[in-house]
């Protein structure tokens, strides 16, 4: 149910032209194959000498290319988050790997039904096939080792990092730092709620009030919510299994709670799919005693995916070797954000660009 309500939210774009880089990378474009089928794959080297490392670019939730684009509204990608960071790190001397994830071959393309088989633990072994490849090249053989994964990757790249003492740091944005099914079930009373209150009458919406909150400021995660309350069809506007006493009104409280509660519960009958808890891999707050590498996590003061709560926890914490960066006002993508409610995923900001390069460069020496 969740996995599905995800992939609907995150629909077929037209690419849209990014900004471009600081400098001019050498590309090397390759195929891998993940999952008896073959991904795009690109290397990303400095323009100029031999690369000081290698880093292998694990992807966030659901499809995602090797840019790992975000959709906008308007139907066009309005950022690339992994692309941005391989064209930082080449910047700054460092080689990446990055690639489309098993069974999908761009932004609207994915055999659906192949995909859906996969769960972490098959991202965990693709990211170690990549990261193998990239080390066959002759240039890149003998380099230190790097692991970066964005949100449901981050969990990867740590079970990653744990399981290669090679590895010489890792770079966590936007980190699942408790379980899957935690971060998960939190998002609902944190911005799903929240936001659909704003366009509630005494605390219910019709299918009028459903459709302002469509058209309004919501962020990525918001539409999820906004998604479920329309319906799930096309031509829907008021979803009838949240409308349970058939008025043509949801009452949030009454109605919509206890059934969206029972989409999010955990456990192999629940809705979390591949991130129900004994199915998905840890959060990384507890895999991080098992990391030898020094760690930097990154994180958006208002993202609408990730409680910032969580970092400042880690941050209060001060475990030795892991460093934590917080930014008001950026979201998941570390792109600007006015709240968690409206977090639109946008592009990553200079700031944290800079940031994860000085880290990791000073991390290798």
């Amino acid at each position: 149910m969740i996995t599905a309500i995800i992939a609907a939210s995150l629909a077929a774009a037209t690419p849209s032209v990014g900004a471009p880089p600081a400098c001019t990378p050498r590309v090397e474009t390759l195929t891998v194959t993940l999952g008896g089928a073959a991904s795009r794959a690109e290397i990303l080297r400095p323009p100029h000498g031999r690369p000081r490392a290698i880093m292998v670019l694990i992807h966030g939730s659901d499809v995602a290319d090797l840019d790992n684009s975000i959709v906008g509204a308007d139907d066009r990608i309005v950022s690339t988050p992994l692309k941005d960071v391989a064209q930082a790190m080449a910047c700054g001397g460092i080689a990446t790997i990055r690639y489309d994830k098993r069974f999908v071959s761009g932004p609207s393309k994915v055999d659906r039904t192949a995909f859906e088989k996969a769960d972490l633990k098959d991202f965990l072994a693709d990211a170690a096939i990549v990261l193998d490849t990239a080390k066959h090249r002759p240039d890149l053989q003998k380099l230190p080792e790097l692991v970066f994964g964005w949100s449901e990757g981050t969990t990867v790249a740590a079970a990653l990092a744990a399981r290669r003492p090679s590895v010489r740091g890792v770079v966590l944005q936007a980190p699942v730092l408790v379980s899957f099914a935690k971060s998960l079930q939190r998002d609902y009373p944190r911005v799903g709620a929240p936001y659909m209150l704003r366009y509630a009458t005494e605390g219910a919406l019709d299918a009028a009030a459903v459709a302002r909150a469509a058209a309004g400021p919501g962020g990525v995660i918001t539409q999820i919510y906004v998604k479920m309350f329309k319906g799930f069809a096309p031509n829907d506007t008021l979803n009838g299994l949240l409308d349970s006493n058939h008025d043509g009104r949801i009452d949030i409280a009454r109605e919509a709670t206890p059934v969206i509660k029972g989409w999010f519960a955990d456990g192999p009958d629940g809705g979390l799919s591949i991130y129900a808890t004994g199915v998905a891999l840890p959060g990384v707050r507890s895999q991080l005693a098992a990391i030898k590498a020094p760690v930097l996590v990154l994180q958006g003061e208002a993202d609408g995916a990730m409680d910032a709560d969580d970092a400042r926890d880690l941050r209060d914490a001060a475990l030795p070797g892991v460093t934590v960066r917080l930014y008001p006002g950026l979201g998941h993508s570390l792109g600007v954000s006015a709240s968690p409610l409206e977090d639109r995923f946008l592009p990553i900001q200079p700031a944290p660009l800079a940031d994860m390069v000085t880290w990791t460069v000073a991390a290798l020496r």
